[in-house]
């Protein structure tokens, strides 16, 4: 992701107070390991509810194997460290890569 668009995302999320709200998830799993982010059963997530975890199943357009959508929602707080996880959060779901990021 290029210097200006992570730029102009953390303005977006700070400036226009766009971190309310409810954020679709998409995590990726099955024998398909073309997408990116992959779901990890093991994760606890304090903010969701796996109840609410909608899955779907495919056929990779790239391997032909099976590939697993495991879709949800998540929020994000007004504070600091919310506004970080948020920006890593879009970074994930834009890219399948993850950010470090650092809070003063």
């Amino acid at each position: 992701m290029e210097q200006t668009n992570v730029s102009s995302l953390v303005l977006q999320i700070i400036c226009n107070s766009v971190i309310s709200g409810l954020h679709k998830r998409i995590r990726y799993g099955g024998t398909c390991e073309c997408w990116l982010p992959r779901f990890n059963k093991s994760e606890t997530d304090d903010t969701n509810d796996n109840d609410k975890i909608i899955v779907t199943s495919d056929s990779c357009t790239k391997c032909k194997q099976d590939r697993l959508i495991h879709m949800d929602e998540v929020s994000f707080d007004h504070d600091v460290q919310s506004v970080t996880n948020e920006l890593r959060f879009r970074i994930e779901q834009r890219t399948g890569l993850t950010a470090s990021a650092g809070v003063c």
